[in-house]
């Protein structure tokens, strides 16, 4: 997940311009590629954090995210709470089931 794929470079891919490449993606996927890649990155982050014992940063690391604090401010744009609050949360559902 280290190259994250921009809406220029699926059109240059396909030999399409920018703008017929990107409506064609939110036509059959429902976003635009920016889109698509930062929710796919979030969801394998939300497993990650509950799943393993990984860093926050080597998480970041591993999502292709430069640093570990771009990766917080995303995390917490759509999640309203930071990556280590959203693992103590989930840590704390798993005992009290």
């Amino acid at each position: 997940m280290a190259h994250a794929w921009s809406g220029q470079d699926i059109a240059q891919f396909l030999s399409w311009s920018p703008k017929h490449a990107i409506r064609a993606f939110r036509e059959q996927v429902g976003s635009t590629p920016h889109a698509f890649v930062v929710e796919a990155r979030l969801e394998h982050a939300r497993f990650l954090l509950s799943e393993t014992d990984l860093a926050i940063h080597a998480i970041a690391e591993r999502l292709g995210y430069p640093d570990s604090p771009t990766f917080c401010k995303q995390f917490q744009r759509y999640h309203a709470c930071t990556p280590s609050a959203w693992r103590r949360q989930r840590q704390h559902q798993r005992k009290s089931r």
